[in-house]
Order: structure tokens, then C-alpha cells, then sequence
């Protein structure tokens, strides 16, 4: 795979029974730069590899064919220039070397060109990001239930309270309301609300007709806060990620970058500008390397992402930063279904495909291709465990505070009402809250208008109510 350690490329070219072959690898000067440790070191003092993945395949290879190396200059990595392709690819195609020994991505437009041997390499496209502080109001309390969900709770709660009204209308006309169904329906709203947070109440109607609509409201809640219940359960028990896909990502509205070194990356970033889904800005600027990219991931004054593959970032982290600190303050997401694949290739009708690929068939049939990529993986790879134990951390009030936040509004609206009782002073009709009620139903067609004297505008009458323990009043 195409890894640079400076800003410059060479192509190692190897000789042997007439036939020449090339790998192409970044080549650090003088070895002390940062590196990908699974890709090739190669020494120009020595004139031979010191270390690398693809290194150690030229290894196999030398050893299988009886191979000897011979390091000549590349002119630069795979890039489709003028209908054709350019760097080593052109190389390739022009016969100054026969095979290129590589993990280059496999691509169609590349494959028109050359022909890929069996991949030696497989990775997967990341998401890098910094996780944003998590609020409870919004990612526990209110994300238990999808907003569609709780769109249809409320209109379920509203169409409980004017099914109710129009029955009661009904009733009134037709003169068979019960003095409980007064009673209730001049609670009405505080009912519903009790009936969706699963509490009882006081008065029970006396007509069928409200008591089926009251039953299956009850049934409906019970339903709906046992869900709501487990959910909120659930989150509680688990650690909430703000983050959690690339679709969060965007609508957080992270400035996304790309890795200039995997053109998968490019790919998934013309998708996402094709459909309008991020802002168009020039490639050059969205297109850089992890050494640029991971200041901007860290920085605490902008939000950025980074796309690209964990082989290339996570090395450069490790220079700046241990494994515990990566785990702590950057979070991945993975982008796309399907893994990168990678591998050598060598010209179109070449009649050395069959030689190479047995070999590196034997390299996966025999373990090699898996014990040389650990090698390096472990010393580039980030680990990143999960705590484990029986216990779970006490909540914060960041974790309950919502419920405070209701109750201060809950005092905020009865402060409201009461000056507007103070402003207008209630009627003889009923409250502020029930007039605004029945204004409204008026608004929407319901005549509410009708009514004999004082007490409950609905029946005419005073309600008049007898308690379990024997109390008989007036309301």
C-alpha cells in the first residue's frame, strides 16, 4: 500500500533469470521520521529493506524464485493522467518492470489498465472524530423515542381531549350527561396528561360511551410508558454516544476531510457533495494527510472528521499521543459496508499472473500473508477496551436534570395563569384554562356556546360529586 515518509517516492526494481520486477514504496532518508511500521523500510546506505509488510513479501517472492534485488528510482504512485495511468502504473504498462509489489487499492478504473493479483490486503474505512459533550435533555430523555413517536404521542393525547369534548357535546345535546362526565370533562386536559404518565383519577364517567374512550386511553398510556420506561432504562445502562454514523457526523455539521492516500475516501466525499449532503469546496483543501488531519481532530475551536483507513491515522497518533489517550479522546465510526482491498499487480496479458498468484496463494493456504501483518499490526494497531465490571457508575445530575427543567416550567406556566387571573378575574363560566379550552373547540367548529346558569357550562348544572367516604358537596 502507498505510504509516504517523505515527500518524495522510489521504486525498488528486482532482477532475476532476465525478468524484472518492481514494488514501489515511500522511502524515509534518513529513518527517523514517523512511519507505517507494516509498510517497507528500505536504507539507501545499505541498499537493501530493513523492515515492512511489503518489504517481507519481496522477501518470499526473492526466496521462492531465487530472486536477487536491485533498487532503482520510481516515478510516483498510481494516478490516471491523460487516459492512462501515470507513477509506477505507466511503469508497469511500459515494461520497465513486470510486476509491482504494493498493496494499491483495487480499483476500475486501474483495473482497465493492469491486472491486480490476489489481494494481500484488506482494510476498512473509518470516520475519525472527537466526540461532542453529551446534554441529557437531548440524548436521554428526549432520544428514548423518535421524534415521529413523539409527534404521534402528542396527537394521540390531543385527539383523547377532543374526543372526549365532542362527546360531551353530544351528550348535552341530546341531554343524557351524567354529573361525573361534567366533572371529568372540566378536568379534561389534566386527565389526559395523568392518563399518558400512568395516574389515576378521581372521578370515573358514568356514560359507556366515555368510559370505553376512557379505558382504552388508560390502556393506550400504560403501553406507552412501559416502552418509554425500558427505553430510557436502557440508555441509562449504557454509555450514550452523541455519535454514533456518518449521517451524525453531517448533521452535527463536523467539517469533513478526506486521507489524500486512499482514494476510497475521495469516492465516498463526491458522494456525499454529488447529493448536496456537505458543501462543496475545493479538493485540495479537503484532501490531506493524517499528519494535518489529527490537529484538526483535536482542535477544541472547530469540528472536524477525518475519513480514512485506522493503518495510515493511528501510527501518527501514536506519536503524539499513547494508546489511552487515542481510546479517551478519539472516536471512529466506520464508513461504507465493504473492506478496501489491496494488492500487487503487473501488465494486462502478463504471462507471469499464474506464477505470482500461486505464490501468494501459498501465502494465505500456509499462514504467511496472517503471521507477517500481525507483525506490523500490533506495533500500529490503537486497542481500545471496554470497561468491565459488575458495578456502573453513580448517575450525575446531568443525567436527571430534565425532570427538574419540567418542574421549573411547570411553576413558570401556574405563575402565568395566575396573573392572568389576577388580569381576569375567573367567571362564573369556569377557569382561565377551561375557557381557553372552549374557545378553542369554538375556533374549530364545536358550539360550546349554550349553557343554563352557573356551575359546568356544558350541563347547566352545579356538579355535585359523593365520595367513597361519604363527603357530599359542591364543586
Amino acid at each position: 500500500m502507498v505510504v509516504r515518509y517523505t515527500n518524495y517516492n522510489q521504486k525498488f526494481s528486482i532482477i532475476f533469470h532476465g525478468w524484472t520486477f518492481s514494488a514501489d514504496f515511500a522511502v524515509d532518508q534518513c529513518l527517523s521520521a514517523h512511519g507505517y511500521p507494516f509498510r517497507a523500510k528500505f536504507s539507501p546506505k545499505n541498499d537493501s529493506f530493513e523492515s515492512g509488510y511489503e518489504a517481507d513479501q519481496v522477501k518470499f517472492l526473492g526466496e521462492s524464485f531465487n530472486l536477487s534485488i536491485v533498487v532503482s528510482v520510481g516515478t510516483g504512485w498510481l494516478a490516471l493522467r491523460n487516459n492512462t495511468l501515470s507513477g509506477m502504473g505507466q511503469q508497469i504498462i511500459s515494461g520497465e518492470a513486470d510486476i509491482s509489489i504494493s498493496a494499491s487499492e483495487v480499483l476500475p478504473y486501474r483495473a482497465r489498465y493492469i491486472q491486480f493479483l490476489h489481494p494481500t490486503y484488506y482494510t476498512n474505512l473509518w470516520g475519525f472524530f472527537v466526540q461532542p459533550p453529551s446534554s441529557s435533555f437531548r440524548d436521554i430523555f428526549i432520544n428514548a423515542f423518535t421524534r415521529d413517536l413523539w409527534l404521534t404521542m402528542l396527537s394521540t393525547w390531543i385527539l383523547i381531549v377532543l374526543a372526549m369534548f365532542a362527546l360531551s357535546i353530544v351528550k348535552r345535546r341530546l341531554q343524557t350527561m351524567h354529573e361525573n362526565d361534567s366533572i371529568l370533562i372540566q378536568e379534561l386536559i389534566i386527565w389526559a396528561a395523568g392518563a399518558i404518565c400512568q395516574q389515576g383519577w378521581h372521578v370515573c364517567p358514568e356514560s359507556t360511551c366515555m368510559k370505553i374512550i376512557f379505558i382504552f386511553a388508560l390502556i393506550t398510556g400504560l403501553v406507552s410508558y412501559v416502552a418509554y420506561s425500558a427505553a430510557l432504562v436502557s440508555i441509562l445502562s449504557v454509555k450514550v454516544m452523541p455519535i454514533r454514523n456518518l449521517d451524525d457526523i453531517v448533521n452535527r455539521g463536523y467539517t469533513i476531510f478526506q486521507d489524500n492516500q486512499t482514494i476510497n475516501a475521495m469516492y465516498v466525499i463526491q458522494k456525499l457533495e454529488s447529493e448536496g449532503v456537505i458543501p462543496c469546496i475545493p479538493q485540495e483543501k479537503r484532501s490531506i494527510r493524517s499528519e494535518v488531519a489529527l490537529p484538526k481532530v483535536l482542535s477544541p475551536n472547530e469540528q472536524s472528521a477525518f475519513i480514512g483507513a485506522s493503518d495510515f491515522f493511528y501510527p501518527v497518533a501514536k506519536e503524539k499521543m499513547n494508546d489511552t489517550a487515542i481510546c479517551n479522546s478519539i472516536s471512529r465510526v466506520p464508513i461504507g459496508g465493504r473492506p478496501i482491498r489491496g494488492g500487487s499487480f503487473i501488465r494486462k496479458g502478463s504471462p507471469f499472473k499464474d506464477f505470482f498468484n500461486h505464490r501468494l496463494l501459498i501465502m494465505y493456504e500456509r499462514g504467511i500473508r496472517y503471521r507477517l501483518l500481525e507483525t506490523y499490526f500490533r506495533q500500529s494497531a490503537v486497542m481500545c477496551l471496554e470497561k468491565t465490571g459488575s458495578t456502573k457508575d453513580p448517575l450525575g445530575f446531568n443525567d436527571v436534570y430534565t425532570a427538574f427543567i419540567i418542574l421549573i416550567l411547570g411553576y413558570c406556566l401556574s405563575l402565568f395563569i395566575l396573573v392572568l387571573e389576577r388580569i381576569f378575574p375567573p367567571t362564573p363560566g369556569g377557569n382561565i384554562l377551561f375557557l381557553c379550552s372552549k374557545a378553542i373547540l369554538a375556533s374549530i367548529g364545536f358550539n360550546t356556546s349554550r349553557s343554563t346558569g352557573g356551575g359546568d357550562p356544558i350541563s347547566g348544572k352545579e356538579p355535585v360529586v359523593t365520595t367513597t367516604g361519604g363527603y357530599y358537596g359542591k364543586f
